[in-house]
């Protein structure tokens, strides 16, 4: 898959949907990790074929009380993904 252009990574932000080579995905799930510097904001997008990708929407912090987030340093990688469910086993102390 290509990579998207500033403007198709825009879009995907501020309208939560983009145009690759003539099929639309929209917004179906997102998540956001946050740290004191970063925030990281990860769309997965569906079209009507059942196809997904993922893009990150990277935020710069800047300020201290009045701060806000600089989104100018982008990652414009597109990932085809699957939903998979994922089983865990731990060990852990008994009570």
């Amino acid at each position: 898959m290509r990579n998207l252009t500033k403007e198709e990574h825009r879009d995907a932000y501020h309208n939560e949907e983009v145009t690759l080579n003539g099929v639309t995905f929209q917004m179906v799930d997102e998540s956001e990790d946050m740290d004191d510097k970063f925030k990281i904001l990860t769309y997965i997008m569906g079209n009507d074929k059942g196809e997904h990708i993922m893009i990150n929407i990277n935020l710069i912090r800047y300020g201290h009380e009045d701060y806000g987030y600089e989104s100018s340093c982008q990652e414009l990688e597109v990932y085809e993904v699957e939903k998979k469910e994922i089983v865990t086993v731990k060990w852990v102390t008994k009570k």
